[in-house]
């Protein structure tokens, strides 16, 4: 019970912060909102989601944004349509996805470990995962993609090993559509439960997972086909190849948009960041605000003396795709650490399940973009947020298990250290941050 109520507080406090801060910046500018927004306003007045050229790609980010799948955009749209137009009704559905997913990682760690020491601590560092926070925090099709994606997850773990029912594989799938309806990155996690099971049931669940699997696309290419028949007039089999087409036509820039404001460096254009960076260190990349928003001369005239004074005007809104880095760099140890176990071949105080489990969602999701960086695809920061729900479990199954009760709370007071100085609103939360003063 105690428990219940610690996660309770962690999802409340949470949910307390975004809501803080949901109207600011009062403008579509965090990010892609600047995108989906005006695309879920061309859904609500059933405009603009015409019909285009899988050739021409310049027209995928224009109407509706067809670059990516419709869900998220639809569900902001509704509620445009309830709320109104403006900040809270774009990003509370994003707000509601991100605390719940705080309660799915607490779900799936004990489900997955049995011990509520971890469930409780991974909830508790999602919670202060810094890009999580910032992707929850505004319009953005990452977060809901996840949340879906946890359901499926969760529930795939409290129905592995029964007997084969299409309930069950209902119960799974349906969800696992969504989150490929939200952003098509959430194939990842489908693949990502088959490649699981495969690994701990050796092939015994081979009908579930087809199922699983046939369910999951068939769900996902219904939704497409309804949205495309509504909204486009066209095939949902034109816009899955005008979506491969897009996505294998553009390559995003992998240059950051600005520097480090404390490393001295003044150019907009900061160093080129890799997904080797992702995991070691970058400069932020700006969503919104900038250190320095203008200067300005001010002329003030008091009898014959005129006096101009030179006025840095700096912004309070910052957001920035940074990852807590404290719960990032605990990579470099729980990764070969977990590895050497699991090839003893010997149980350990980890758990073999749960040691797979955190190194496949690694392999899988942060191994995939370096294959895809490797090849040339454009891979931004932010991508490494569908990592941030693995991260959380994976960090709290090795800190739990330490035997210093110091060294536990050290690396818990540092992880709330590092998302209150790069909360992206201030001085909510401290006066100085590393973007501007108030």
């Amino acid at each position: 019970m105690k428990t219940r109520y610690i996660l309770w507080g962690i999802v409340l406090a949470v949910a307390i912060l975004h809501l803080a801060i949901i109207n600011r910046p009062s403008i579509p500018q965090i990010g892609d909102e600047s995108i989906y927004v005006p695309a879920a306003l061309r859904m609500l007045n059933s405009s603009g989601c015409t019909s285009y050229s899988t050739y021409n790609i310049s027209k995928y980010q224009t109407g509706c944004n067809l670059v990516h799948p419709p869900l998220v955009k639809l569900v902001v749209a509704g509620s445009i349509a309830i709320f109104g137009n403006d900040p809270f009704a774009w990003r509370i559905f994003d707000v509601i996805a991100g605390a719940l997913s705080i309660i799915l990682v607490f779900n799936i760690a004990r489900e997955l470990t049995k011990r509520e020491d971890i469930a409780l601590l991974s909830a508790g560092l999602l919670g202060v995962e810094s890009l999580f926070f910032v992707q929850s925090s505004g319009a953005l099709l990452d977060v809901p993609s996840i949340f879906f994606g946890l359901i499926g997850v969760f529930l795939y773990l409290k129905f592995r090993g029964q007997r084969l029912s299409y309930a069950n594989t209902l119960y799974v799938s349906v969800p696992l559509a969504l989150s490929i309806l939200s952003k098509e990155t959430g194939i990842v996690i489908l693949a990502f439960i088959v490649l699981y099971d495969i690994i701990i049931n050796k092939k015994k669940q081979l009908g579930f997972l087809a199922l699983t699997i046939v369910f999951t696309l068939a769900f996902s290419f219904i939704g497409l086909q309804l949205f495309d028949s509504l909204f486009v007039n066209i095939s949902a089999v034109t816009n899955i190849d005008g979506l491969i087409q897009f996505h294998l036509a553009f390559s995003p820039p992998l240059w950051n948009e600005t520097a480090w404001p404390l490393s001295g460096i003044t150019s907009l254009l900061g160093p080129q960041i890799t997904p080797l960076n992702w995991i070691t260190l970058y400069s932020p990349n700006l969503y919104y605000g900038f250190p320095q928003l203008s200067i300005i001369n001010y002329t003030q005239t008091v009898g014959n003396t005129t006096t101009t004074y030179i006025i840095h005007r700096y912004g309070t809104t910052h957001y920035g795709v940074i990852s807590n880095m404290v719960e990032v760099w605990l990579i470099f140890i729980w990764v070969p650490l977990f590895l050497y176990y699991l090839f003893r071949k010997q149980d350990s105080r980890f758990g073999k399940e749960s040691v797979i489990f955190v190194l496949l969602a690694f392999f899988l999701i942060y191994g995939g973009y370096v294959l895809f960086f490797l090849l040339g695809h454009g891979t931004f920061p932010y991508y490494f947020v569908e990592f941030s729900p693995f991260l959380a479990i994976a960090d709290s199954l090795f800190i739990c298990n330490l035997k210093s009760t110091k060294l536990k709370l050290l690396f818990v007071a540092l992880c709330v250290i590092w998302f209150l100085w790069f909360f992206p609103v201030y001085p909510f939360i401290i006066p100085v941050s590393p973007y501007g003063f108030a």
